[in-house]
């Protein structure tokens, strides 16, 4: 079916399919590498044809703010109806083949997690472990108020 024969050109929904097909097929796109690269696919139902997807999309609970994602139901390899969910931006990268999980009184997790269980900043505990402090002292030290106060 031709792109031009549907009416969700200027959906939402057409960026994800484009950016989707793109990632996986077009050497040229920044991402490739993560995708196309590794031998990610789009299903023969989606590839070609804009409607399929979009109609499975709206048939399968995605809103404006949820991400495709093959790797939670799929190996990670391939788009497709019995492949994908949609998820959250949060719940996207912590899935992700090359996040971070670090094991911990026998709980992994990952770094976003670690923090936002902590109250840290993801910025503070990597530049704490890039100089030089361990995993547990990094995590559990409580970011001190940097603020100077002048007495008047």
């Amino acid at each position: 079916m031709s792109n031009l024969k549907h009416n969700y050109r200027h959906h939402p929904l057409y960026t994800v399919w484009m950016g989707m097909k793109s990632r996986c097929y077009n050497q040229n796109n920044p991402k490739y590498y993560r995708y196309g690269g590794r031998g990610v696919q789009v299903c023969d139902e989606w590839k070609n044809d804009c409607k399929a997807f979009c109609d499975w999309c709206l048939s399968n609970g995605w809103k404006q703010g949820l991400q495709i994602d093959k790797d939670i139901k799929g190996n990670g390899l391939l788009y497709s109806p019995d492949t994908c969910i949609f998820v959250s931006n949060k719940e996207n990268c912590n899935m992700r083949n090359h996040t971070k999980l670090v094991t911990r009184n026998g709980e992994t997790k990952s770094i976003m997690q670690w923090c936002e269980q902590y109250g840290l900043n993801q910025s503070t505990l990597y530049s704490r472990l890039n100089t030089g402090w361990n995993f547990e002292l990094a995590l559990t030290t409580p970011k001190q108020n940097t603020t100077l106060k002048f007495a008047r």
